[in-house]
């Protein structure tokens, strides 16, 4: 078995960190209200070289030199949910390519994966009861990603653990 040990940590401005997903030498780290990148380059000492505002985050995901933000934000009263695109080629000023509307009532999503250029989110919303809903999304072009479908479950619960492709099945656990 193999020994590990700390090598460092960093506490400051992390007390609420609830997610991390790492690219090379960078961690984007969520917290309740904002999003963290801490360069890792020198590992016995991680700084944080980001701090960005980001309320009502539910998921970040990161993949190659893209950022994928899950959240939600309320216009007029309504709770409407939102996928975000971010370009981190330079880690130190993220750069938005776009922000897609996911759905316009209550809902929630609570997971993303992404391959090659297909984007799944899976999620719950409430009519009369909840249902959980899978959304695939074409993103060849990360400034305007494209709905290729969706497909709802009556059999309510929360994708609260996530989803993974094997072939063509999706697997999600769902949480009731």
């Amino acid at each position: 078995d193999k020994e590990y040990k700390l090598v460092s940590s960093l506490k400051s401005g992390l007390t609420d960190a609830i997610e991390v997903s790492v690219n090379g030498d960078y961690a984007y780290i969520r917290s309740n209200d904002s999003l963290k990148v801490v360069d890792l380059t020198d590992i016995n000492n991680p700084t944080i070289i980001k701090d960005i505002d980001f309320s009502n985050l539910s998921k970040i995901y990161v993949k190659d030199d893209l950022l994928y933000l899950l959240g939600y934000f309320y216009d007029n009263g309504k709770e409407k949910q939102y996928l975000e695109i971010y370009d981190i080629s330079n880690p130190k000023n993220p750069t938005q390519k776009s922000k897609t509307i996911l759905r316009d009532e209550y809902s929630e999503s609570f997971s993303i994966m992404v391959e090659g250029n297909i984007a799944y989110i899976a999620g719950k919303y409430e009519a009369g009861s909840y249902k959980t809903y899978l959304k695939i999304f074409d993103i060849s072009n990360s400034s305007n990603p494209t709905l290729k479908g969706s497909i709802d479950f009556t059999d309510g619960g929360s994708p609260y653990g996530g989803i993974a492709k094997i072939g063509d099945f999706f697997i999600y656990r769902k949480w009731r």
